[in-house]
């Protein structure tokens, strides 16, 4: 069981789940989850969704008993009692719950077990990261046809889901998708009245060029070609995942939903080195008025480093000090696979923009998407004292990438996310894409 126990702890990093998924063989697996010991086999089954989270078909039907104690461990850690000596482990029995859901004889035990209840009681309390795994495991268990009084768990969870989307705040980008797409496979009319169908994909975009052009300026510094919408109706007019492998090796990163891309200018080393299809995704959040100064110098610098104009940067406010205490060597620089940890305020810090079409005004942030060299950086844990996981396919414990190499770095686009503070006037001209002239 200690064995186990390292072994799962461990695969709960990306770089550790490739290495199990090249010398560790499902099969040889499989036969240890009919051990007798349910806890044995639940925490098994754990670390093998951990370790092959990427799948899109569960490999085993999983015995009813693992199932029922997953749904325990989990009822009761929602109520605060944690089984395992995890803090993520509502987010790693959700993902576990959504990966059986893949099987359909996974999924229908999982439904006569009333989980559909326990997702929906995360999605409308939990954290952040928690609402997005419980949100996605229900969505998995939405791809089976089921008995009807199966069926009505997700009628009963319709009005639930509605009334997040509509009342709460704090729903992310990435759970609104999520939940939208539930509501779609259970056939609820997701275009009524009851949930806010935000704005279309041209007037985002629109507004978004907007900004970019009166306040960041890149001009020819752009490739438009590379452009990309990634609000929710562009996101979901493509059928895009929430998260893709890009490298050699390859390696997990977020979809920046929420977000618009415009694509920058590569330099001709880029090709030389095929950079866009062996080197990883990652992100780097930033202030407006930083933006064009990094374009201008060509790369991501270091604390310490002086810019072209005369400039010394130091260390960002919310961020490490020189002295902080945990000694990690802050003269590098830093990247993310998270889009939501690029998005923190200590990085990519909010600005105001007025815009002049409708008088409307909106919280601003940028960031940029980077290629990043394999094996030229390490990872490392998040610095800004996250109490709970930020996101759900990234421990805290690897959010950060940091290098000292200069070169290993090539900026691929500028981000845009604008959100709402003041409505303006009606736009007149409409939402929506323009018609073609035929």
């Amino acid at each position: 069981m200690e064995i186990l126990r390292i072994m799962y702890h461990c695969s709960t990093l990306t770089n550790n789940r490739r290495i199990f998924r090249k010398n560790i063989a499902f099969e040889s697996s499989m036969s240890l989850l009919e051990s007798g010991d349910i806890e044995f086999s639940s925490l098994l089954t754990i670390t093998m969704t951990n370790i092959a989270q990427t799948e899109t078909q569960c490999p085993f039907t999983c015995r009813q008993q693992v199932i029922s104690h997953l749904h325990d461990v989990l009822k009761k850690s929602i109520k605060g009692t944690k089984l395992y000596d995890s803090d993520t482990l509502n987010i790693e029995v959700t993902k576990t719950l959504g990966f059986l859901a893949l099987k359909k004889e996974n999924a229908t035990t999982i439904m006569e077990k009333g989980s559909v209840q326990l997702l929906l009681s995360l999605i409308k309390r939990g954290e952040l990261a928690e609402r997005d795994s419980a949100a996605f495991a229900l969505l998995q268990l939405t791809r089976h046809d089921y008995e009807d009084h199966q069926e009505s768990h997700f009628l009963a969870a319709q009005k639930s889901l509605v009334k997040v989307l509509k009342k709460d705040e704090k729903v992310s980008a990435t759970l609104r998708h999520t939940i939208e797409q539930v509501l779609r496979k259970t056939e609820y009319n997701v275009n009524s009245n009851d949930v806010s169908a935000g704005e279309k994909i041209c007037e985002y975009q629109s507004r978004c060029t907007r900004f970019m052009e009166e306040n960041l300026k890149i001009g020819v510094l752009r490739k438009s070609d590379y452009d990309l919408c990634y609000c929710l109706t562009c996101h979901k007019s493509r059928s895009d995942d929430l998260y893709y492998e890009r490298g050699d090796p390859p390696e997990r990163y977020g979809i920046p939903v929420g977000w618009c891309r415009f694509g920058l200018q590569l330099p001709m080393r880029a090709e030389y080195l095929n950079a866009p299809d062996e080197w990883h995704r990652a992100y780097h959040g930033t202030r407006e008025d930083s933006v064009l100064p990094i374009l201008k110098t060509g790369d991501l610098l270091q604390p310490g480093d002086v810019t072209p104009t005369g400039d010394q940067l130091g260390e960002r406010p919310g961020h490490l000090e020189e002295d902080n205490q945990i000694g990690l060597d802050t003269k590098q620089v830093f990247v993310t696979p998270s889009v939501k940890y690029a998005a923190r305020e200590e990085y990519a810090s909010p600005s105001k923009f007025h815009d002049k079409e409708d008088a409307s005004v909106h919280k601003a942030q940028v960031a940029f998407q980077v290629y990043i060299q394999p094996d030229t950086y390490e990872r490392g844990p998040e610095t800004v004292g996250l109490k709970t996981q930020l996101d759900p396919e990234f421990n805290n414990q690897e959010l950060e990438w940091s290098t000292k190499r200069r070169g290993v770095i090539l900026l691929a686009g500028v981000l845009v996310k604008l959100e709402l503070l003041k409505k303006g006037k009606a736009n007149k001209k409409g939402f929506g894409p323009k018609k073609s002239k035929s």
